[in-house]
């Protein structure tokens, strides 16, 4: 899913319309070991390859179990890409790459 632009805002908002995706996730997949769904958030440039932000993974396991703690309204934190560490917070020393609210 790729959002409308929103420039010259580092805390853009969309509506549930304009960023919502329907994903089909068979009940199988609940078997894998460590099976998520993986937001990753980024920053598109009009030129070049944009930013990765952060990430949110989702377990799959608890999307089936309507777990109370990954269904309905959260704010989370991003994280980054496995074995990466952002290098502009690293440096900032902010601790936390942002946050998105996943519905």
């Amino acid at each position: 899913l790729q959002t409308a632009d929103v420039s010259d805002n580092l805390n853009p908002e969309w509506s549930v319309d304009q960023a919502t995706a329907k994903l089909t996730i068979p009940r199988s997949a609940c078997d894998v070991a460590g099976a998520a769904v993986t937001v990753q958030v980024w920053d598109m440039d009009t030129t070049g390859q944009g930013d990765f932000l952060g990430q949110v993974a989702l377990p799959v396991k608890a999307l089936f179990a309507n777990d109370a703690s990954v269904i309905g309204e959260h704010t989370r934190d991003l994280e980054p890409r496995d074995g990466e560490k952002d290098k502009e917070i690293a440096k900032a020393g902010k601790g936390k790459l942002g946050t998105i609210t996943v519905i």
